[in-house]
């Protein structure tokens, strides 16, 4: 194909529009990452104004003999803390972070976090919406883990019902009387 001036022409705009364009694309990119980060930053930092303790234990399931040497991960703050040979972490400060899809609903009064807790030989354990409350020093959880031979699948996940109070609270706010 012969180029001619008016081709190469058309071939360095294309290619300075190309070229504009995806440094528009970055820059427009990294704006809307710093926003991001900015803005779970500003949600973790809320969050960490409101604080919890709890003292997770980590059990072999079958045996119920406590776990040295597990990994708990905080998922919220991405913070481990490895079990001693009681199977307990130290006591771990952990954020209230609030679950607001229920507030238009009957809002939460605790915060929830998610536990991660590993150990070579075992299957991985995730615990969903481990619920906390402000200011309160929870026992446990007891995570009871099962060895990689077991028959259970993996990974092994629980989810902790909410609150019965506030179950209860959401059930008698939306029950309709039923008459025959």
């Amino acid at each position: 194909m012969k180029y001619t001036d008016r081709n190469r022409k058309n071939i360095v705009l294309a290619s300075m529009v190309l070229w504009l364009s995806l440094v528009g694309a970055s820059v427009a990119l990294f704006f809307l990452a710093s926003g991001l980060k900015e803005n779970s930053e500003a949600v973790l930092a809320t969050a960490l104004d409101e604080t919890a303790t709890i003292s997770p234990i980590v059990f072999d399931g079958q045996t119920n003999t406590p776990i040295q040497g597990a990994v708990v991960v905080i998922a919220e703050t991405g913070l481990s803390y490895e079990t001693d040979t009681s199977g307990k972490t130290e006591l771990i400060s952990v954020p209230i972070i609030h679950d607001s899809r229920f507030d238009d609903i009957l809002p939460k009064q605790w915060g929830e976090v998610t536990l991660i807790i590993y150990k070579e030989g075992y299957k991985p354990y995730v615990l969903f919406y481990l619920q906390i409350f402000a200011g309160e020093d929870r026992a446990g959880p007891s995570i009871f883990m099962y060895r990689e031979d077991d028959t259970f699948e993996e990974p092994f996940s629980i989810i902790e019902s909410p609150n019965r109070l506030w179950v209860e609270s959401l059930i008698e706010k939306y029950q309709v009387d039923v008459k025959n």
